[in-house]
Order: structure tokens, then C-alpha cells, then sequence
């Protein structure tokens, strides 16, 4: 995706924030979650051909993770800034959240394409969300760690598969 593309969602978050304005508190939160939701997702849309292939051309798992995310990570912090100065800090909190979560999805959906199959990586992914949830759960405390455990040994396989054409 390109810069003018996370300019457009921008201004297209503007426009929505503005017309949630005369929204009741919580409606308007969820309207902000959902005009921020959507163009993120869009404009972190990825092609598990496309990974494989910067995977066999050399390209690491950060320059790949980096090349997909820029247009979602300059969105979200513009939207953030959009909506900290329009709608406070509880809006921008919320913007910033999503906008996070949506990238780390990036992040996985790219470790796991460079490591499996179409099917089997969304199916994997599915199972990380699921096990993600029950920990987040059962023991929400043991959550970071966890969490940076599976991704340092899945972002370590996924290194080694660089440069490998077969």
C-alpha cells in the first residue's frame, strides 16, 4: 500500500470522526473504533506470495514486516493525532490500541506466510489468537511473556528461511 493511500483513510477518519460528533459518548467510541478498524485492515492487506518471495530474495522478517506496515503504521498515527486532538485522549487511546493490535497481526500473518503454506499459516494464526485468548483469560499477568516467547521463536525460524529456493 502506498502513503497516499494511508493519507486518503486519514482524511476519510477525519470526516467520519466529525460526523460522530453529535453521537452519545459510547456510541461515538464505537463509530471511532469502526472508522479506524476498517482502513487499517485495508491498508494492511498482504499477498503470502509476495512474502515468500521477498523471503527467497533475501529480504529479512523486519524488511519484510516494515515494507507491508508502513501505510498502516503512518494511518494510525495520523489517526491517533487526529483523534486525540478532536475527540481527547480516550479516543486516541482506543485508535492507538487498534492500531496496534492490527499491525501485530501484520507482523504474525508475515512470520508465519515466510514459514508455512496459505492455509496452514491462517489456520496457525487462528490457533495463536485462540491460545492468546485463553491466556489472556486464565492468567492475563503471564500474557507478555508468553506472547514474546512465541513470537521471538516463530521471528527466529522464520530468519532462517531466507535465501532458500527449493
Amino acid at each position: 500500500m502506498s502513503y497516499r493511500a494511508a493519507g486518503g483513510g486519514a482524511l476519510a477518519f477525519a470526516a467520519a470522526i466529525a460526523a460522530s460528533a453529535a453521537l452519545p459518548p459510547v456510541a461515538r467510541m464505537a463509530a471511532i473504533g469502526v472508522a479506524v478498524a476498517l482502513p487499517m485492515l485495508v491498508l494492511t492487506a498482504i499477498d503470502d506470495a509476495v512474502v515468500r518471495f521477498m523471503a527467497l530474495a533475501g529480504h529479512s522478517v523486519a524488511a519484510t514486516i516494515g515494507r507491508h506496515a508502513r501505510a498502516g503504521a503512518l494511518f494510525a498515527a495520523t489517526a491517533t493525532v487526529i483523534a486525540l486532538a478532536t475527540a481527547g485522549l480516550t479516543a486516541a487511546a482506543l485508535v492507538f490500541a487498534i492500531g496496534a493490535i492490527v499491525l501485530a497481526w501484520l507482523a504474525l500473518r508475515v512470520i508465519l506466510y515466510r514459514l508455512y503454506a496459505k492455509r496452514l499459516a491462517d489456520f496457525s494464526l487462528i490457533g495463536i489468537a485462540a491460545a492468546v485468548a485463553l491466556i489472556a483469560t486464565s492468567l492475563p499477568i503471564a500474557l507478555p511473556v508468553v506472547a514474546a516467547i512465541l513470537v521471538w521463536h516463530l521471528w527466529r525460524r522464520s530468519a532462517e528461511r531466507c535465501w532458500i529456493v527449493a
